[in-house]
């Protein structure tokens, strides 16, 4: 008997031989899939082009709160001179 015992699953399958092939199932090994050795470069080409994509035409968070207004400015001053 496996470690995952259910006694509501004994409920549900009555059946000794559904239950067989279903341990039979949950005990398979499965082997690794093999790997592409491009695959993370891809990946990591692939992520950068989106965010690329998604910060076009946007200034950086640096420009956008020293060219804000006065407001926003006063906080961000203070911030920076807290975290100093």
């Amino acid at each position: 008997m496996s470690g995952r015992y259910d006694p509501e699953l004994d409920a549900v399958l009555q059946d000794r031989e559904l239950r067989r092939i279903g341990e039979l199932l949950g005990s398979a090994q499965r082997p690794e899939p093999p790997l592409d050795e491009a695959f993370r470069s891809g990946l990591r080409r692939q992520l950068m082009q989106t965010a690329w994509e998604m910060g076009e035409g946007r200034p950086s968070w640096w420009k956008r709160a020293t060219r804000a207004q006065p407001t926003r400015r006063m906080w961000t001053y203070w911030c920076a001179v807290l975290r100093m």
